[in-house]
């Protein structure tokens, strides 16, 4: 509608300067440096997109890469890379449940290919 974007059940705020995709269908891309994960909904920065499954953890240079899936009839497939500290604060293991957020994303318009 111009101020919120609808991913499946869950609304979120549109970024600044998207009134162009009011209306229109969109794809939400976000970096993994900027997917948050938490223990609890109020600890999460951001905008809060779902639960999700830890899938993986795995060393990627000076951070480490995350590899979780949604919650939810889609199940999409998400990466985020956290610091070591992050990690070990967050107690990561696979099959863990955690709240995903978005810290910052874009917008595409996704009917045009």
């Amino acid at each position: 509608n111009g101020a919120n974007v609808y991913l499946g059940g869950v609304k979120i705020p549109s970024p600044a300067n998207t009134e162009q995709f009011s209306g229109k269908p969109v794809e939400v891309l976000a970096r993994p440096e900027e997917v948050a994960l938490s223990h609890t909904q109020e600890q999460a920065p951001g905008s809060i997109i779902g639960q999700g499954i830890v899938d993986s953890v795995a060393f990627a240079g000076p951070v480490l890469r995350v590899t979780l899936h949604l919650q939810g009839e889609d199940g999409k497939t998400l990466q985020a890379l956290l610091t070591p500290s992050d990690v070990r604060d967050l107690d990561l293991a696979v099959g863990q449940e955690v709240w995903v957020s978005l810290k910052a994303y874009h917008l595409l318009d996704s009917s045009v290919k």
